[in-house]
Formats: C-alpha cells, sequence, structure tokens
C-alpha cells in the first residue's frame, strides 16, 4: 500500500489511497466502487494489517528470546520495543482494543513495566550466579547492568517486608542470600 508521499505518473497515489480508505470508513462508497478496489486487492483496514505483522514479530521475538523486549528493543531493523510500549499505553489508557488485547494476553504479554524489569534483572542474577558460582557485590555490573545494587535493593524490600511473596519465592528458589554476608 502506497504511503502519502507515494506519486506514480504525476499522481499523488498515496492521498489518493487515503481519501479510499477515509471515505470507505465512513461509508461514502458505492458498493461497486467497494467492489472494484477490493478486486485490486485494496487494503482497506491497514492498521489491524499492520498491527498484525508487529505482533507476530513480537511473538517471533518471545520464542526467540523467552522474555519481553525491552523498550528500546531492534529486532530485525523494527523497534520492537517502541511498539510494545506503545501496546502499554494503549492499554492503560483504555484505548487498545479488546481483541488485540486478548491477543496480546493470550501470547503472555507483559502489561506491568515493573515486573518487566524486576524479571529481567532476576534472570541477570541467575546467569551471574550461574556463571560465578557466587552473589554479586553491592558494586557489580553484570552485561551493562547494575546488578548489585538490584539485589541490595531486593534485600531491604525483604527488611521492609515489602517484597512480593512471588519475588520472595523465586528469588529463594535462586539461592539468593536475603542477608549481606557481613549480617550473617
Amino acid at each position: 500500500m502506497p504511503n502519502e508521499k507515494t506519486v506514480y505518473q504525476g499522481v499523488r497515489l498515496g492521498v489518493w489511497c487515503k481519501n479510499q480508505k477515509y471515505n470507505y470508513k465512513k461509508g461514502c462508497l458505492s458498493s461497486q466502487h467497494i467492489q472494484m478496489l477490493a478486486d485490486a486487492g485494496f487494503e482497506f483496514e491497514t492498521s489491524q494489517k499492520s498491527w498484525l505483522s508487529w505482533y507476530e514479530l513480537y511473538c517471533e521475538y518471545k520464542r526467540e528470546f523467552g522474555r519481553e523486549p525491552s523498550q528500546k528493543t531492534v529486532y530485525r531493523n523494527a523497534k520492537i520495543g517502541a511498539w510494545c510500549d506503545a501496546q502499554k499505553s494503549r492499554q492503560k489508557n483504555g484505548t487498545l482494543p479488546k481483541e488485540r488485547l486478548q491477543m496480546l494476553t493470550d501470547a503472555g504479554f507483559s502489561f506491568c513495566r515493573r515486573n518487566e524489569k524486576w524479571k529481567q534483572m532476576f534472570e541477570l542474577y541467575c546467569d551471574y550466579k550461574c556463571e560465578h558460582g557466587r552473589e554479586p557485590t553491592n558494586k557489580t555490573t553484570h552485561k551493562g547492568q547494575n546488578l548489585g545494587s538490584w539485589c541490595a535493593y531486593q534485600r531491604i524490600l525483604y527488611r521492609q517486608e515489602k517484597l512480593s511473596p512471588e519475588y520472595i519465592q523465586q528469588l529463594s528458589h535462586a539461592g539468593f542470600a536475603f542477608c549481606d554476608s557481613y549480617e550473617a
């Protein structure tokens, strides 16, 4: 489908296509006109097709990496992280259509940004512990992330009884030291 700037043989084809879509949505096209456009392969709902392409790309990413893309993730030359962030914003604002919300939910999409970041840091913690065989220190950085500070913050939340039972269970299962080595 041509974009708005497409010119073909001196005709602003992109603008013409946009007008056809607008008139279709407003119910201003005759059934004959609609049929002619459909027979020519005209896409009346490109936003749905585009959204489905992004959704499929998201699912591929999640299958390949087993996690949500971060906000700045670029995958196959597409800013999949920004797309995911837009879906979260639409869900929060109530503008994400129900069928899209259901599709994303069924695919395991995480609408909670905080939960997503925690999971990424937890995976990084497990990776670090497996690689080094010990707890990170408070100043440890691993793969560009301030892992030591994250661990220290989990301990603070635990002592203040503000760490969710789900997170406590996951950390315990991974062998997380809830007290600093000098406290033991």
